[in-house]
């Protein structure tokens, strides 16, 4: 059984997602995955919060509207009531931060 974040992506008009900056909502979903007789079965957790973004051509991703504060705010509330491990926890907070880096 491996836990591991899935990123979904909502532009919010046509307008929006074009280039050469795209916006977007960015979700995070907690999923616990594991495999049954060869197949990879994946289950929800828990949706973890939104952010929204402007991503430049390069990739770089830009948080608008204080969004990053209030995804990292959110998280941890959501994440408490899942029994993790300090370990399980620390894991997922890692995979969390590579995508939205914890605010200064």
């Amino acid at each position: 059984m491996t836990r591991l974040i899935e990123w979904i992506k909502q532009a919010q008009g046509f307008h929006q997602a074009t280039y050469p900056c795209k916006n977007y909502n960015l979700s995070a979903m907690l999923v616990e995955e594991t495999i049954l007789e060869g197949r990879v079965e994946k289950k929800q957790m828990a949706a973890l919060g939104s952010v929204t973004v402007e991503e430049d051509a390069g990739g770089r991703l830009t948080f608008l509207f204080g969004s990053q504060r209030a995804f990292w705010a959110g998280v941890e509330g959501k994440l408490a009531p899942l029994s993790l491990s300090g370990e399980e926890l620390d894991y997922v907070s890692a995979l969390l931060a590579e995508k939205i880096p914890r605010p200064a």
